[in-house]
């Protein structure tokens, strides 16, 4: 019988399908059907991923997914991004305005001045609102379903821009990709990367750490701390500690609140970010307890990390803590229908 809650759509044009599920009356929670908005996939090469018969769709290797508006401080962690990761990266770029040129032109001589190093592993996907008037904050959650829907791997790993990884992630993710999740065809692990920040001042003597080992070594002297550390539901239940000393992968229990990174397979099982979360708070992390309400299974890397680089923060992207809430009401009310999820969830304003 014919399910007329579940909405399909093929990626890439291959055999490969996203199955996004939602209740009726919660599908219009994928803001990417509004008119208004623009994507165009892989702009500056005239959609060479969804239309060329080389694409590698079903690539067991993986991809950073990562999104972005435009500023010098974004387009210089694209830059560090390319400098410690040597797989293919997916990135939807924002446009307020998808009719001013001068953001259009100031991206694509960034590109044009970076080639070389774009050449076969970035792509670059426009997202362009033209309703100039909207008062709408940056759709966070639709730039990191874009990029994820148009990376051309297996595998992702979706990552916020100034997050840059350790140059032993791309092995270390191969390694327990292959170990913990190729031997399902549609796998319910998930690999969680350890995130880190650096805190300001960035002193000229600092350098991104090459190894684990050599992380630990400086971390004390040049202030690099696990992340967001007075919010510890958010990245505690990694078990920091465990971490320092492990040699291998760890599992460990899904917790409410917990927000790590992680590397996911696509498939018909993994849900889509909740795309009316605008702004910062509760994007990540309600997309991380619908992993948990499924039945994913979480396992720490033991070499991966990722340092947040902090920056000096700036207006214009924060929302209101109350409209938070209530779209996570909704979401609550979407977990409970949809995967007959009975206790509610709060948050505190």
């Amino acid at each position: 019988m014919k399910d007329d809650n579940v909405k399909y759509e093929y990626v890439q044009k291959t055999h490969t399908k996203i199955r996004r599920e939602r209740p009726a009356k919660f599908k219009d929670h994928f803001l990417n059907n509004d008119p208004n908005i623009t994507v165009v996939p892989d702009y500056f090469r005239k959609n060479i991923f969804t239309t060329s018969e080389n694409a590698t769709a079903d690539s067991n290797e993986t991809s950073i997914c990562t999104q972005l508006s435009i500023s010098n401080t974004t387009l210089s962690r694209i830059l560090d991004i390319a400098d410690n990761w040597e797989g293919k990266v997916s990135v939807a770029v924002f446009f307020k305005d998808g009719t001013n040129r001068s953001q259009l032109d100031l991206f694509t001589k960034f590109y044009n001045d970076n080639t070389d190093v774009f050449q076969d592993r970035f792509a670059f996907h426009f997202v362009m609102d033209n309703m100039v008037d909207r008062q709408r904050d940056y759709p966070i959650n639709m730039m990191r379903n874009v990029a994820i829907e148009y990376s051309v791997t297996k595998y992702v790993l979706s990552l916020d821009v100034d997050f840059i990884p350790s140059q032993t992630a791309f092995a270390d993710i191969d390694t327990h990709v292959d170990r913990l999740m190729k031997k399902d065809k549609v796998s319910m692990n998930v690999l969680v990367i350890p995130a880190f920040e650096k805190l300001l001042p960035i002193e000229k003597s600092w350098i991104f750490p090459e190894s684990k080992r050599e992380l630990i070594e400086i971390k004390e002297e040049y202030h690099v701390l696990q992340f967001h550390r007075f919010f510890p539901g958010g990245h505690g239940p990694t078990k920091f500690p465990r971490w320092y000393s492990c040699n291998e992968s760890y599992s460990i229990p899904y917790r409410y609140r917990y927000e790590p990174y992680v590397v996911v397979q696509k498939s018909h099982a993994l849900p889509p970010f909740w795309e009316h979360f605008f702004g910062f708070g509760i994007n990540k992390m309600s997309w991380v307890e619908e992993l948990g309400s499924i039945g994913y299974e979480f396992h720490v890397l033991p070499e991966s990390f990722l340092i947040h680089i902090n920056h000096v923060e700036h207006g214009g992207r924060r929302v209101h803590k109350k409209e938070t809430i209530t779209e996570y009401k909704r979401f609550q009310n979407y977990l409970k229908e949809r995967y007959n999820k009975t206790k509610k969830r709060k948050m505190r304003a």
